[in-house]
């Protein structure tokens, strides 16, 4: 299996969508949580839809974008997943901060634990 392949087949499961975004954390998770806050959707669930919507729609080039960000990264998984998270969202970030997540997600744990 690619990486490229790893991380659709693995990202796409809300439970490791979950756990790799953990992985993540940081400010950068916490911009995830708050943009699925805002969509009502558990952190896991709104990864592992936002994995598979990329898989479905990139073209060539963003796949290719996608190769070029992994290449050399020591974690090229969640740098991957991360490349998939940024690109997919970041015209809606510009407005989203951190605070805005102000409710627990249901069934993955509290939201603090991605910090």
């Amino acid at each position: 299996m690619t990486l490229l392949s790893e991380i659709v087949h693995s990202c796409s499961n809300r439970h490791v969508a979950y756990a790799a975004l953990s992985s993540i954390g940081g400010d950068f998770a916490k911009l995830v949580v708050a943009r699925a806050t805002l969509s009502s959707l558990a952190p896991g669930l709104f990864v592992a839809a936002t994995v598979k919507e990329f898989s479905r729609r990139a073209e060539d080039y963003e796949w290719d974008g996608l190769e070029d960000a992994m290449r050399g990264a020591d974690q090229p998984v969640l740098t991957g997943l991360r490349h998939i998270l940024d690109r997919s969202m970041s015209s809606e970030w510009s407005h989203v901060s951190p605070e805005q997540c102000s409710r627990q997600p249901r069934g993955e744990g509290p939201s603090h634990a991605l910090a």
